[in-house]
């Protein structure tokens, strides 16, 4: 018998700040500070790791805690899931920005795991008000091109 558990890998959200997110997502506004800590308020992790990883791990607060426990500081566990907070934090960035803003979500569309944190992401921007919208790939070409160019707005890998 053979058991395969999580072990020190990670997926990660990435919001990309260069031009290329521009011809994603011609009104990205990664640039806003308060854009960011809405999305962060928008996506509810312990969900995410529920409903993909069945509760085998516990969603990361600090990428450092991984390998240095002592010196996390857990800086994530600020952000947890409350969409009236996104939502005010959203409009914020509505005024800071002066535009219109939304979410292009991008990875890979052949990891079954991927796809399915995409789907759950639908129902969480839409909670919380947040246009939204999910542009999959192929894994070369996400990896290669997409990466390579910077042209993504909100990724993950």
């Amino acid at each position: 018998m053979v058991e395969v558990l999580s072990g020190p890998v990670w997926e990660h959200l990435n919001f990309q700040f260069g031009p290329g997110r521009l011809e994603r997502n011609p009104d990205s506004p990664n640039e806003s500070l308060n854009y960011r800590k809405g999305v962060a308020h928008t996506i509810n992790k312990d969900l995410i790791v529920d409903e993909i990883l069945a509760g085998q791990v516990e969603p990361l607060n600090s990428y450092v805690a991984a390998f240095a426990p002592q010196l996390s500081g857990d800086n994530w566990s600020v952000y947890q899931a409350d969409p009236a907070k996104a939502q005010e934090l959203f409009q914020q960035a509505l005024t800071e920005t002066g535009k219109e803003c939304s979410v292009v979500f991008s990875t890979t569309s052949n990891n079954d795991a991927r796809v399915k944190m995409s789907e759950l992401f639908v129902g969480m921007f839409e909670e919380a008000g947040i246009p939204y919208e999910n542009q999959l790939e192929d894994s070369q070409l996400f990896f290669g091109e997409t990466l390579d160019n910077g042209r993504w707005d909100l990724g993950e890998w």
